[in-house]
C-alpha cells in the first residue's frame, strides 16, 4: 500500500471527525511525533540517505499538531488513526489508535494556523523530479482561533467547572431547587428552570458512567451544554449550598440576597409538593398519624414524680368583678427596697434547699418576664406514638410561639440601660428576616421648653436628657435593638414611632417595649411598613402622674406584683431522668393563660428520624395549633441557658434566685 492511500485515509477521517467537537489528548508533541517513529514495522521505516523515509519536515508539523485528535460521540471516543488500511500503514494505524485512546483528554482542538501539511511536494533529485505524499488537512473554522491560547484555557476552565458540578452536586438537591421554582417560592426562579433541568439530565446520564475516561468523554463532550457552568452561577450557589447541608431557608436566603431587592418578600413558604408527600410517607411510615393534634397540658396529665412543687393551701379563686370596679388590687405589690433586699440564691439550690416541704410559693411578676409566659402542652391522644426526642410526648411553648425572647434582656446584652423612668426599646430580625435599618424615635413636646426628637441623630434630648443608647444600623443576621431611657421627666407629651430609615421595608416584623409606673407595655408590627414611620404610642406626664394613648394594641404586664404559683416543674425534656437539650424552670400559675392558640411542638423537640422532613412539620405545627384550655397548665419559664434573676415568695419569705 502506498503512503498516499495512507494520508487520504487519515485526512477524510479527521474531515468525518470535524462533524463532532475535536479534542487533543494531554501528550507532548515530541512524545507524539517520537510515538508514530516508532509504530512502523521494522524494515518500513529505513534511512533515505540521512533520516528514515517518514521523517519529514512536513509530516512532522502535521503529527505534532494533528496526531492527538480525537472526538467523542454517542458510540465513544474515536481518533483520526481509527482507520481501515492495509500494511503496514495498518501496523502504524493501530499502534498509534491504541496510543491516542491511552491517554486523557486535556482540551478542545484549537489552533491558530488555518492548515497543515500538503498533498504532495516535488524535488530534483539527480536529475530526477520526485513526488512526495505528505499528511494534510484543512482546519475548520469552528477549530480556528488567533486567541487560541486563551480560548483553550477558557473552555477548560469551563469543562472543570462542569465535573466539579457534576461531581458535587446533589441530584436529591437539584430536584428541590426545580420544585421550588415551579411553586414560584424563589425570587425569578423561573429564569433559571431551564439550565437547572439541563443540568439535571446531563448529571442523570452522568450517573450512569462507570469508569473515569468514560466520564471525562462525557463531561468534553456535552462541556459546551448552556448548564456546563452552572456551579459558578447565582442559582449553582443555591445548589452547592444545600448540597453542603445548609438548611433550606438560609440558603435560599443567601440566594435572594445576591439577586433580590432589598425590601423583597418570599411570597410562598420554601415547602414543596414533592417534600409534603415524603414527609406524609414518614408520618405512615412511622404510624404516626395520631401524633400530629395537640392540646394544653392540664395537672391531671403531669405525673407526681416530675412535679417539684404542688401549692397545699386553699384553692384558686376567680377574682370578684366588683373588686375591678371598685379599684381593689388582689394581688399585693412588692417594693423596690424589698426586692433589692432580698437574699441572693441559685435556682439549683432554691430547688434543693428551699422548695422541699414549702407550702405557698409566689412570683413576682417583672418588667422582663412578658415573653417568659409558657404554655404546656400534650397529645390529643395519649396513646400516640412519641413523635419527640425525649421519652414523653410533653412540650412547651412561650408566649408569642417564641422559644424564648426577651426584649429587655437582649438591651441590657447590647449594654443598654434599663433602669428609668420611662423607657422605649425595639427589637428586630428576630427570624433573621429583616436584616435592614430599623430607628427607635421619641418626639418629645415640652409645656415649657418648646420640642426635641431623640433618634440616632440626636442621640441626647436638650429637655430632658433622655438618651438613645443603643443604635444598630445593620444587623448582620442578630436579633436587634435600639433603647431610649429616661432617668428624668418633665411635663409634656412623649410620641414614640419607629422609622424605617433603610427604606427597604420589613419582611417580618418588630417588637417594641413601652416601661413606666412598673409596666410593661409590649407591641407587635407584623408584614409590610406601608408608611415609612409606624406610630407606637404617646405618653403624657402630667405632675408625676402618667397617661398612655396606644397606636397599636398592646399586652400588658404588671411589675412586682405577686402571683400564686400552683406547680413547680422541669422542662418535660428532663422529666423522668432525661437530659436532652437546655433544662427550663416552670412555675405555672392561674394567671397568663394564653390568648390565642399556640404552637404544640417545634422541629428542634422533634425525633431525629424526622429531621429530614423538618420544613414540612414546622408548615404542620403552625397548622395544627393547640386550642387554649381554662384548666390548662401555664406560666412562667426560664431557661437555663440566658442569665436571669427573678423573685419568689416561700412561706412569706422573700428570695431573688439567680437561673
Amino acid at each position: 500500500m502506498e503512503f498516499k492511500q495512507f494520508a487520504e485515509a487519515i485526512h477524510d477521517k479527521f474531515n468525518q471527525m470535524s462533524q463532532d467537537n475535536l479534542l487533543v489528548v494531554e501528550i507532548s508533541k515530541d512524545e507524539l511525533w517520537e510515538a508514530y517513529q516508532n509504530s512502523f514495522p521494522t524494515g518500513e521505516n529505513e534511512i533515505y540517505k540521512e533520516r528514515p523515509v517518514h521523517d519529514c519536515n512536513i509530516c512532522r508539523q502535521f503529527i505534532k499538531n494533528i496526531g492527538s485528535v480525537v472526538s467523542v460521540t454517542d458510540n465513544g471516543r474515536t481518533t483520526i488513526w481509527d482507520i481501515d488500511v492495509a500494511e503496514p500503514y495498518a501496523t502504524v494505524a493501530r499502534t498509534m489508535n491504541e496510543f491516542i485512546l491511552s491517554k486523557s483528554i486535556y482540551s478542545p482542538f484549537i489552533r491558530n494556523e488555518k492548515k497543515y501539511g500538503v498533498y504532495s511536494n516535488t524535488i530534483l533529485d539527480e536529475g530526477k523530479t520526485i513526488t512526495f505524499n505528505h499528511f494534510h488537512c484543512v482546519i475548520p473554522s469552528a477549530n480556528f482561533s488567533t486567541n487560541s491560547g486563551s480560548d483553550i484555557s477558557k473552555s477548560v476552565s469551563t469543562a472543570s467547572v462542569f465535573k466539579r458540578g457534576l461531581e458535587e452536586i446533589s441530584k436529591d438537591v437539584i430536584e428541590t431547587v426545580i420544585d421550588l421554582i415551579r411553586d414560584g417560592s424563589i425570587y425569578r426562579g423561573e429564569e433559571h428552570l431551564k439550565s437547572v433541568k439541563s443540568f439535571n439530565d446531563l448529571l442523570t446520564d452522568y450517573q450512569k458512567l462507570s469508569d473515569e475516561q468514560t466520564k471525562d468523554d462525557f463531561v468534553w463532550k456535552n462541556y459546551k451544554n448552556m448548564a456546563s457552568r452552572i456551579r459558578n452561577s447565582v442559582i449553582g450557589s443555591l445548589l452547592t449550598d444545600l448540597t453542603a447541608g445548609v438548611d433550606l431557608e438560609g440558603a435560599v436566603k443567601s440566594f435572594e440576597s445576591k439577586v433580590a431587592p432589598a425590601n423583597y418578600k418570599r411570597p410562598k413558604a420554601l415547602v414543596t409538593k414533592k417534600m409534603i408527600e415524603n414527609a406524609i410517607k414518614k408520618i405512615d411510615d412511622l404510624g404516626i398519624r395520631d401524633s400530629l393534634p395537640r392540646r394544653q397540658a392540664v395537672s391531671n396529665d403531669v405525673s407526681i414524680n416530675n412535679v417539684l412543687f404542688a401549692d397545699r393551701t386553699t384553692s384558686f379563686k376567680d377574682r370578684d368583678p366588683l373588686l375591678d370596679a371598685l379599684g381593689v388590687e388582689d394581688e399585693p405589690k412588692i417594693s423596690l427596697k424589698a426586692l433589692e433586699n432580698a437574699p441572693e440564691i441559685s435556682m439549683e439550690d432554691f430547688l434543693e434547699k428551699v422548695l422541699p416541704g414549702s407550702k405557698s410559693v409566689e412570683l413576682v411578676t417583672g418588667a422582663s418576664l412578658g415573653t417568659n409566659h409558657v404554655y404546656l402542652s400534650a397529645p390529643a391522644n395519649v396513646d400516640a406514638p412519641n413523635i419527640l426526642k425525649w421519652d414523653n410526648n410533653f412540650s412547651w411553648s412561650y408566649k408569642g410561639n417564641l422559644a424564648d425572647s426577651d426584649i429587655a434582656r437582649n438591651v441590657a446584652a447590647k449594654g443598654g440601660d434599663l433602669e428609668g423612668l420611662l423607657r422605649f426599646s425595639l427589637q428586630w430580625n428576630e427570624n433573621d428576616q429583616d436584616n435592614t435599618d430599623l430607628d427607635a424615635h421619641c418626639y418629645e413636646c415640652m409645656d415649657i421648653g418648646g420640642s426635641n426628637e431623640i433618634s440616632f441623630g440626636a442621640k441626647t434630648s436638650r429637655l430632658t436628657g433622655g438618651k438613645l443608647d443603643i443604635d444598630i444600623t445593620n444587623p448582620q443576621h442578630k436579633v436587634a435593638v435600639e433603647n431610649i431611657v429616661w432617668k428624668e421627666l418633665k411635663n409634656g407629651s412623649y410620641r414614640m414611632f419607629v422609622r424605617d430609615y433603610s427604606g427597604r421595608g420589613l419582611r417580618d416584623s418588630f417588637k417594641c417595649e413601652i416601661v413606666f409606673n412598673d409596666t410593661t407595655y409590649t407591641y407587635e408590627y407584623k408584614g409590610d411598613m406601608v408608611e415609612r414611620d409606624v406610630n407606637i404610642a404617646t405618653i403624657t406626664f402630667a405632675n408625676g402622674k402618667f397617661e398612655i394613648k396606644h397606636d397599636l394594641k398592646p399586652d400588658v404586664t404588671n411589675n412586682n406584683k405577686l402571683v400564686k404559683v400552683k406547680m413547680v416543674c422541669l422542662s418535660p425534656n428532663h422529666w423522668d431522668n432525661n437530659n436532652v437539650g437546655n433544662k427550663h424552670y416552670f412555675f405555672l400559675t392561674e394567671d397568663n393563660k394564653p390568648e390565642e392558640p399556640f404552637r404544640g411542638f417545634y422541629n428542634e423537640f422533634l425525633s431525629n428520624d424526622l429531621n429530614e422532613h423538618r420544613k414540612v412539620f414546622d408548615m404542620l405545627s403552625n397548622k395544627m395549633m393547640c386550642e387554649t384550655d381554662e384548666n390548662g397548665l401555664s406560666g412562667y419559664g426560664f431557661s437555663s441557658t440566658k442569665r436571669t434573676e427573678i423573685h419568689l415568695k416561700v412561706d412569706g419569705k422573700l428570695h431573688k434566685v439567680l437561673v
